[in-house]
Parts: structure tokens; sequence; C-alpha cells
């Protein structure tokens, strides 16, 4: 056997999607559901709803479940931030090496908001 024999190459790995909703369609202030990370290393959110105002502050939570401020970047204007007072947004976050991630809605009138994310391998 060669050393350039095809079947012992290795294979392209095709990164895993999980999808997770965080917030549907809530009206209250919540943590909501927490994202436990594993091997994920990217995490993509997008904020939508029609609530007039809200603020939504990001979190990863550690293993003894102490919350620190977590930074994503704004897709639409590339800004980095910690918390949001917007609707229909995408957040893109670096999550690999954390333990779990949420995002909890500080306020919120007017409406419902929903946050649903993928988290990719």
């Amino acid at each position: 056997m060669s050393v350039c024999d095809y079947k012992t190459l290795p294979r392209k790995v095709e990164p895993q999607i999980t999808p997770f909703v965080f917030h549907d369609s809530v009206t209250e202030p919540s943590e909501g559901e927490k994202l436990i990370v594993g091997a994920h290393r990217t995490l993509t959110i997008e904020i939508t709803g029609d609530c007039t105002s809200r603020e939504v502050k990001f979190y990863s939570v550690t293993q003894d479940g102490k919350k620190i401020i977590l930074e994503g970047i704004n897709s639409s204007n590339h800004m980095f931030g910690a918390s949001t007072l917007g609707i229909d947004e995408i957040w893109e976050f670096d999550v690999a090496g954390k333990t779990a991630i949420l995002f909890e809605i500080i306020k919120i009138n007017g409406g419902s908001l929903t946050i649903k994310g993928n988290a990719v391998t």
C-alpha cells in the first residue's frame, strides 16, 4: 500500500448543526432555555417578534451556574455587544469551550419575542 492511498486519507467532516429555541413567543421577562454547548463552536441566533420594546442580555453560564456576560457580533452592523434593545436581528457568537449559553429577556412590552438559534460544531 502506498503512502498516498486514497482510502486512508481523512474524510471531509460535515459540521453538525443543532437548532435550538431559547424563547418562543414570550410576553414576560425570563431567562428562557439554556443551550448546553458540548462540542459546538459557534452559535447564530435570530431575535424576532412584535413587541414594541425589549431588552435582551447575552450570557455564558459556568459549570457552577454563574452567569457571565457574553459578547457577540450583530451581523447587520458588525458591532460587538453583550445585549440588545433591537428586534429582527441576527447575532453570532463564539461558544467553543463554554458550558452553556442563555439569552435573558430583561424587559418586554407590547407583544411577544422569539429567540431561536443554530449551534454548529
